[in-house]
């Protein structure tokens, strides 16, 4: 019986690995190409997390790990929150037949935008903004409201509406074109089945290859 125990003790797979040994990207495997997921880690316990593709970049998800027998605990608590692009605005009235709404195009960090599409419904209006981030539409006066669509190559499309019986000027402060929102005050717990220096397998075998 000592024997038996002995046997089947020596069957049960033992996975041991440090941080150390964790070390690195790794990547699950996409077969069609059009998206990408990612693990990185680093030997003092910091890892990064993202998920992405052709259609935009991912802004990663960061936190702590720590390595518990054969789980991986992932505490997403240093994740930086998505930001969304919004705009600030000054109005005014007068008693001329049109009005002209200016607007400044820029990123988050205030950093003008050139070449920006400005235009109202059906391309109607449409400009360009200049090398100082500006465009300037002139509209008749009436009783109605005006949508405004600014867009541009990597940055998430913004929509605003005007009263065109009033003349703007108008902020816009645009963010990246980002897929995917940040994870953020969540604990995950992967079970590793397998760890070799070039990948790791969890459990539903799924597999995360070491990027060399």
């Amino acid at each position: 019986m000592k024997n038996y125990l002995q046997a089947l003790i020596f069957l049960i797979p033992i996975i041991s690995f440090s941080q150390d040994e964790l070390e690195g990207r790794y990547y699950k495997p996409d077969l069609s190409g059009d998206t990408y997921e990612y693990l990185d880690f680093d030997k003092d316990g910091n890892f990064e997390y993202a998920k992405g593709g052709h259609l935009g970049e991912a802004q990663p998800s960061k936190g702590k790990y720590e390595l518990s027998d054969q789980l991986l605990i992932l505490n997403f608590n240093n994740s930086q929150s998505k930001k969304i692009g919004y705009h600030q605005t000054e109005i005014w009235r007068n008693n001329k037949d049109s009005i002209s709404v200016k607007i400044k195009v820029m990123d988050y960090d205030k950093n003008p935008l050139e070449h920006v599409f400005i235009s109202g419904m059906n391309n109607s209006k449409r400009k360009r903004t200049n090398n100082r981030g500006v465009a300037e539409l002139k509209f008749y006066k009436e009783n109605s409201a005006q949508n405004l669509i600014i867009t541009w190559v990597g940055f998430e499309h913004y929509d605003l509406e005007i009263d065109k019986n009033y003349n703007y000027n108008i902020k816009v402060y645009l963010t990246p074109n980002l897929q995917q929102i940040p994870i953020r005050d969540q604990i995950d717990t992967l079970r590793i089945k397998e760890f070799e220096k070039v990948y790791f397998r969890t459990e539903k075998n799924i597999i995360w290859e070491k990027w060399e």
